[in-house]
């Protein structure tokens, strides 16, 4: 079975990939306001039609991803904050972040991955030199 292709996936992905370049010339050309969402759907909808095709959502200027300022300055106690709370409480309890991954900027250090096994220390206390305080 290893090296099979199933035409049929061969076939979506194909007709994926072409919708993609002609949303990619859109964005080529400076022509965002012509962008748009395309999804197949599993079966044609009573009118013969596979294609899904909407007009994309306005960035909703009070959600952290979409808006203009893509940043968070949090102020906290670092010598009781964990980052089990970090992660839990604020990032995806206050924030909704679903998998998120937090790095020191200055020392590049992981401490919240949203992929398993890749953070070397875990729900411990997090320690900052003084000129990470700020």
């Amino acid at each position: 079975m290893a090296g099979n292709i199933i035409p049929a996936i061969a076939t979506t992905n194909a007709t994926v990939a072409g919708l993609l370049v002609g949303e990619a010339i859109k964005v080529i050309f400076d022509e965002r306001d012509k962008l748009r969402n395309i999804f197949i759907r599993p079966k044609p909808n009573p009118r013969g039609q596979i294609f899904a095709i909407e007009i994309p959502s306005k960035p909703n200027p009070n959600c952290y991803v979409c808006s203009e300022k893509r940043e968070i300055r949090l102020k906290t106690n670092v010598k009781l904050t964990t980052v089990h709370s970090l992660e839990n409480k604020f990032l995806k309890g206050t924030l909704h972040v679903i998998a998120p991954d937090v790095m020191i900027e200055s020392s590049g250090s992981l401490i919240i991955s949203s992929e398993e096994g890749e953070t070397a220390v875990q729900y411990v206390k997090i320690t900052f030199d003084s000129h990470e305080q700020s």
